[in-house]
């Protein structure tokens, strides 16, 4: 046994920090109270508070866990517990392996060489971890089994029926719900009717369904629409994904946003990592038409100049899609890892034109035309005072959004819980240290039903995080991402201490 004394005591809900003392047994929390008689071993915290284990709600470590076991970058954080397998961007089931195109999820999850599991059970089995990692099956993982050769396009009436069933039987074996990424190909070639049955799918089996929707810009009311319709029709428990508005000119669309949220019966909440600026494939920059391409065709495309008008075109008048170019400038682009152009990496885009002296798009064209690996990017999105908006409201909950894919990642990977409790990000979005343990904790336990974390409760998981509200804060940036977190005094996962 271990006592844990004195310690500032948040217990995950939005109950006052309270003075107290933790007993912990093996890896459960024993009791919470007064142990003035106790002998054996203890820890005095005075002066620091000590909370349940954080909680990502949205992360991406399907493989991540696979190649780093102990999730370094999360534990050193104070995250112990995650949901996995978001996006529509999954690593399961796979019931034929040769038509699994692994190439099209590493730049989200990066590289891995052995895929020799089938589904959720022998996906489990792979994993050797202490770190409490919980999933969702993916979207496009179910469409690449059930669609024969190119999976970008919309399914036929047996292949939605296909994906249905593997989908059920993902949730016989534990999956928590099912995520899509509508933004992504394949997900973004998916009718309605196959959405429909998908969520209704959730729905009959009381799971949720995670949704990244299709534009987070210019169109994005009647894209929250279309999935608040599907909800409302299926009755799914909806959860959306990585909440922010991209592009400077849709700022002012906060405060519709959240009433659309606020007024639909089946929304459950949403997710929001902590910074202003994000992270994903550099190919999203393209047409849905380009990325609806085999990869052959698309290079040879890319490389055609006399393509190039029209591909610029559609990027700056996009029709139904997300063009996060034409909404956030070339120079707010910044390129964070290409395999075959490394001398690249920093550059925003601009500045990739200039390296190549020619037009800017050009530049992008060529490089997205030869590269064969990694084609990463961070794009500076949204506003502090939106960030603020969406972080404060009550169906706010955490998530890192983090990609373990580049030796250059966002910051987010391992600094976005002490970038939350930094006293300079409180006070700059008016909020609480209360409000901030809460949404990373017990809220977000409740929402996904997480009945053994979450909370500073008797006979939960001993899972806790220990720091000094004065101390702790983000250093990290841009060109310095993977710097160790500042503040955490004792980070204790199933009991011990790490």
């Amino acid at each position: 046994m271990i006592l844990l004394k004195n310690a500032l005591v948040h217990d995950g809900s939005l109950n006052k920090i309270k003075k107290n003392d933790v007993l912990i047994d093996d890896d459960k929390i024993l009791d919470v109270g007064s142990f003035s008689n106790f002998s054996g071993k203890t820890i005095d915290l005075t002066g620091f508070i000590l909370c349940p284990g954080f909680i990502d709600l949205h992360a991406h470590s399907d493989l991540e866990i696979l190649r780093n076991p102990l999730m370094k970058g999360k534990t050193n954080q104070g995250i112990l517990t995650e949901i996995s397998g978001n996006c529509g961007i999954g690593v399961f089931p796979i019931k034929n392996n040769k038509d699994f195109p692994k190439s099209l999820i590493f730049d989200i999850l990066g590289q891995y060489p052995f895929f020799d599991w089938t589904d959720y059970n022998s996906y489990k089995d792979k994993i050797h971890s202490p770190y409490d990692m919980r999933m969702l099956t993916s979207h496009s993982a179910l469409r690449f089994q059930a669609i024969r050769e190119n999976a970008n396009r919309e399914a036929t009436d047996e292949e939605i029926k296909q994906m249905t069933l593997l989908l059920k039987e993902s949730f016989t074996q534990g999956t928590l719900g099912l995520s899509m990424g509508l933004y992504y190909a394949p997900g973004v070639f998916a009718s309605n009717k196959e959405l429909l049955s998908l969520a209704k799918t959730c729905a009959e089996n009381n799971k949720i369904l995670s949704v990244h929707h299709r534009c987070e810009g210019t169109n994005i009311i009647s894209s929250l629409n279309q999935i608040l319709s599907i909800a409302k029709q299926t009755g799914v428990k909806l959860e959306i994904s990585h909440l922010k508005i991209i592009g400077d000119k849709n700022q002012s669309l906060i405060d519709q946003v959240l009433n659309l949220i606020e007024n639909s019966s089946q929304v459950i909440g949403f997710d929001q990592y902590p910074f202003e600026y994000g992270s994903t494939t550099l190919m999203g920059l393209l047409p849905p038409k380009v990325l609806s391409m085999e990869r052959i065709q698309r290079s040879a495309f890319l490389k055609d100049s006399s393509n190039y008008p029209q591909l610029i075109n559609e990027i700056n008048n996009p029709k139904n899609w997300d063009s996060i170019l034409n909404m956030v400038s070339l120079s707010k682009i910044f390129i964070t890892e290409l395999t075959h152009f490394p001398e690249l990496r920093g550059k925003n885009l601009i500045e990739v034109g200039e390296h190549f002296k020619i037009n800017p798009y050009y530049a992008l064209f060529k490089i997205l035309s030869e590269e064969t690996g990694e084609a990463l990017m961070i794009d500076y999105t949204e506003s502090s005072a939106t960030l603020g908006k969406i972080f404060r409201h009550r169906l706010s909950a955490f998530g890192t959004d983090a990609l373990y894919n580049s030796p250059f990642p966002h910051p987010r990977c391992y600094n976005s819980t002490n970038h939350i409790l930094d006293p300079s990000f409180l006070k700059k979005h008016s909020s609480s240290l209360e409000w901030a343990i809460h949404r990373m904790t017990g809220l977000s336990a409740e929402r996904f039903n997480l009945n053994d974390v979450g909370f500073i409760r008797k006979g939960l998981k001993a899972n806790l995080v220990c720091f000094d509200p004065k101390q702790i804060k983000d250093n990290s940036s841009i060109s310095e991402p993977a710097i160790k977190p500042e503040g955490f005094k004792y980070i204790i996962q199933n009991g011990k201490i790490l």
